[in-house]
């Protein structure tokens, strides 16, 4: 009777075991949610519902880089040297004698433009003999003005570029000329100490007694900026020593009570 009851508990169970069994196979999984795919995401945001709670703001658009003009291409190309962008822009009809006007100095940064700088002058300026040569060859005008009155020759003599002033004075660039301050390629040449473009200047028939809006000649520049070299050669040319500006200053005032420079203007000088 006992073994009969043990039997019948076993079965109980076991029937108990299947029946769980049973009820976790046939009932349904639990919904679970799942995280929306790209497509979804991006359905998503385009309804103004985002899906994280930060998000990086899209990247600014680019805006289009608009072409240079040609002639501010021209201009930049004979300051860099670049004598095959010359000749191509050359090719297609832009102007050599091309000016720079305001609007291209405010919108250029490198190189510094002048207004009517043309690329001769920035060529002579930056000490680019064979894009002078290039220029020259295509017909650009050795006696061309800035607004300022600087021609490609005073740009040359000023930086001391010898072999720019070579090219220029053999084109026909004139000595003479002078800026709005009354400043000549020797002037420029004696105040900054470019000593070989001075002798040039002086061989090519350059006065070395012609004088500016103050009335000081290249001597007095030169003394007054100390450049020994250029008062030599200077000296050499004839320049008179005795002369004075509109304010009765010669250039033994400008060179100072002592020192080399002011030694041999006096001996110069006869005393």
């Amino acid at each position: 009777m006992n073994n009969l009851k043990g039997h019948l508990v076993l079965i109980g169970v076991a029937i108990v075991g299947v029946a769980l069994i049973l009820v976790a196979i046939l009932l349904p999984p639990s919904e679970v949610p799942l995280p929306p795919d790209d497509e979804q995401a991006s359905a998503q945001t385009s309804e103004g519902q985002d899906p994280t709670s930060e998000r990086t703001p899209p990247a600014e658009p680019r805006a289009e880089a608009i072409d240079e003009p040609a002639h501010v291409r021209l201009l930049r190309a004979a300051s860099a040297g670049d004598t095959g962008t010359i000749d191509g822009l050359l090719a297609m009809g832009v102007d050599v004698d091309s000016r720079a006007s305001q609007a291209d100095v405010d919108a250029v940064a490198s190189p510094q433009l002048e207004v009517d700088a043309t690329a001769l002058m920035l060529a002579a300026r930056d000490g680019n003999e064979p894009t002078v040569r290039t220029l020259l060859e295509a017909g650009a005008d050795p006696n061309a003005r800035s607004a300022s009155g600087m021609t490609a020759l005073m740009h040359a003599a000023q930086q001391g570029q010898t072999d720019v002033v070579v090219s220029l004075l053999g084109a026909g660039a004139d000595p003479a000329m002078q800026t709005q301050e009354g400043r000549t390629a020797l002037m420029l040449a004696a105040r900054s100490g470019a000593h070989q473009p001075a002798s040039l200047l002086l061989e090519a028939g350059a006065d070395p007694d012609q004088t500016d809006a103050d009335g000081a000649t290249a001597l007095m520049h030169a003394a007054g900026a100390q450049q020994l070299e250029a008062i030599l050669v200077l000296l050499g040319g004839g320049a008179d020593v005795q002369a004075v500006d509109d304010r009765g200053r010669g250039a033994i005032d400008r060179a100072g009570e002592s020192g080399p420079v002011a030694d041999m203007l006096r001996e110069a000088a006869g005393g």
